[in-house]
């Protein structure tokens, strides 16, 4: 673990080995280690057990773009820590994305119909940034919330499109609607929300308690009333659940990537244990700590 890195060395699919010399540096760019069980546990241990088996043991698609639920394998933070590279002062490692709300949202808001949890509860005012509220969703039974909302929803808040689309959709409030109502209906047909023409349909096909219909039925009352007499959201978001088709989300804990790794200066390169540099070695991205 002395002198300076030159090269990197990496196995061929038959097996064999080629060696790529780096004329002025080595860069590691390779993602967060997410999928790597080990150091999850080490270094991020309060999410570990929210990363599935099946990616944690699998191979990582390297050619995967923007998605949720662990990325990569710590490749190079690995590498690095076999060349001498210290680890991050900060600990534990930051999480990011970790705790986004479930339902339709407008960019990085909170999904602002009802929310409860798996007794069927409504537990806090949904009128708020997504960050925040999926920290109060974390605290629920079994860290799942579940939100419930109806058709007319598309046409009475500012919405995104599709749980999982950040992109504003643009024209016509119809047509714009009617976007948001298909994008909905790709998302039932992709397994990730549910569907029915009746509010106990959706209730069931969740696998919530059926006493969650009159949970239902009082958010409805605030709403007609306008005022929340429970957690006080504002009336401009206080939309009732009446108008089927229904739709229904389930959502625990979600995860972006973990940041940091490698112990680096201001110019990116590489350092050990005892801050030196350790030349030719320079990191970029989610490996980078400190």
């Amino acid at each position: 673990n002395t002198g300076r890195v030159t090269a990197v060395i990496c196995s061929r699919e038959d097996g064999s080995y080629a060696k790529y010399t780096g004329s002025k540096a080595v860069v590691l760019a390779t993602g967060d280690f997410s999928a790597n069980r080990d150091m999850m546990y080490r270094y991020a241990p309060s999410y570990a057990p929210y990363i599935a088996d099946e990616v944690y043991d699998s191979e990582p698609n390297y050619d995967a773009g923007f998605q949720y639920g662990g990325l990569f394998k710590g490749d190079g933070q690995r590498m690095g820590l076999w060349v001498g590279a210290g680890w991050q002062k900060i600990f534990p490692n930051c999480v990011m994305g970790g705790f986004f709300g479930p339902g339709p949202r407008n960019l990085y808001s909170n999904f602002l119909g009802l929310l409860v949890n798996t007794k069927g509860e409504r537990f806090m005012n949904e009128n708020c940034l997504s960050p925040c509220a999926g920290m109060n969703n974390f605290g629920q039974p079994g860290k799942t919330v579940f939100a419930l909302w109806g058709h007319d929803y598309a046409s009475q808040v500012e919405l995104s499109g599709s749980w999982n689309n950040d992109s504003m959709l643009e024209g016509d409030p119809a047509a714009k609607a009617a976007a948001i109502v298909e994008s909905w209906d790709a998302d039932v047909e992709a397994g990730a929300m549910v569907k029915g023409d009746t509010l106990e349909s959706v209730i069931e096909q969740l696998g919530l308690p059926p006493e969650t219909i009159e949970t239902v039925n009082h958010y409805n009352e605030l709403c007609l009333a306008g005022e929340d007499t429970d957690y006080y959201k504002k009336p401009v978001f206080l939309t009732p659940v009446k108008q089927g088709p229904f739709y229904a989300l389930k959502v625990g804990p979600a995860l972006l990537a973990v940041c940091g790794g490698l112990k680096c200066n201001n110019d990116f390169q590489c350092l050990d244990e005892n801050g030196e540099v350790i030349e030719g070695l320079y990191v970029l991205g989610n490996i980078m700590g400190d």
